[in-house]
C-alpha cells in the first residue's frame, strides 16, 4: 500500500518534502491544506504549458515572419515590463 502511495505521489507531481509529510499521516487526506496548494501549483503550470502550446501552434501556422507577425509582437509587448523602453529591454 505505502508503494502505492509513493507512486501515485510521485505522478500528482509532489516533491520528495510533501510527499514525506502525506505519508507521515496516519491519513493522507490529514493534509489537505497541502494538497490544495499543490492542485494551485498544477493549475498554473498547466495553464503556463497551454500558453506556451498556443504561441507554438501559431508560429507553425502563421504565414508572417516572426519580426512582422502582429500576434508575436503582441506577445513580446505583454512581456516587457512598463516604463521600460526598448534599449532598456534589451541591456
Amino acid at each position: 500500500m505505502r508503494v502505492a502511495l509513493i507512486l501515485m505521489g510521485k505522478e500528482a507531481g509532489l516533491g520528495l518534502r510533501e510527499l514525506s509529510a502525506v505519508l507521515s499521516a496516519p491519513d493522507p487526506m490529514d493534509h489537505r491544506d497541502l494538497l490544495r496548494r499543490h492542485v494551485v501549483e498544477l493549475e498554473q503550470r498547466i495553464a503556463q504549458a497551454h500558453a506556451a502550446k498556443e504561441l507554438i501552434e501559431h508560429a507553425l501556422a502563421c504565414p508572417h515572419r516572426f519580426a512582422d507577425c502582429p500576434h508575436a509582437r503582441e506577445q513580446i509587448t505583454a512581456r516587457i515590463p512598463a516604463g521600460r523602453t526598448d534599449r532598456a529591454a534589451d541591456a
